[in-house]
């Protein structure tokens, strides 16, 4: 029997802002939810939710739903870039310093585990490559990065699988998520982004 890096319930979570997550003001646009399941050495599923939001929309019931969405257990993988050590102090000193949209997922769901992954997009982008998935550049209008968080929590999940599956076990995730891409996309579910 083969041993299996990857965990039973792996969710990849990517959210959009109009500004950095800790700068005044900042409000999430949108989100996407991907989540892996295996059950044995033969079954993996695949979900992917994804959503835009209005101004109107509060952080609270973003997050909310968010927590709600995530499966019982699950180990979820955030993406993060690092925020610069002034900065940080500095919103600390002001009283300014709030919670991260992480943190106050894992405040309503404490049986999950947080995975924060510290890449930079170049590596994001380079993960995405491995999956056939082409995902936006730094140049890119806030429009169109908004419109691929989907692709970037799936290429999220592929660094992930890059970095601490075997070649044997990430050769048949990969193949599985390939499969799935093609029915999802036969079904219409990735024509065009929301």
């Amino acid at each position: 029997m083969s041993h299996f890096v990857h965990p039973d319930v792996l969710s990849a979570l990517v959210i959009t802002r109009t500004r950095p997550e800790h700068r005044r003001r900042s409000q999430i646009r949108s989100l996407a939810l991907f989540s892996v399941t295996r059950s044995g050495e033969a079954e993996t599923r695949f979900a992917l939710h994804h959503a835009v939001f209005d101004p109107i929309h509060s952080r609270a019931e973003i997050i909310d739903g968010v927590a709600k969405r995530l499966p019982q257990g699950s180990e979820l993988l955030v993406w993060h870039t690092v925020s610069p050590v002034r900065r940080l102090l500095r919103a600390r000193r002001s009283g300014d310093f709030f919670p991260s949209d992480a943190e106050l997922i894992l405040r309503q769901r404490p049986d999950i585990t947080l995975l924060p992954l510290h890449v930079s997009g170049a590596q994001l982008r380079e993960a995405g490559a491995d999956i056939a998935i082409e995902l936006p550049g730094s140049t890119s209008t806030p429009l169109h990065r908004r419109r691929r968080a989907a692709s970037q929590a799936q290429a999220l999940w592929a660094l992930y699988i890059r970095a601490f599956c075997p070649a044997d076990e990430r050769n048949t995730l990969f193949a599985a998520f390939r499969a799935w891409r093609v029915l999802e996309e036969a079904k219409g579910g990735f024509g065009s982004p929301i």
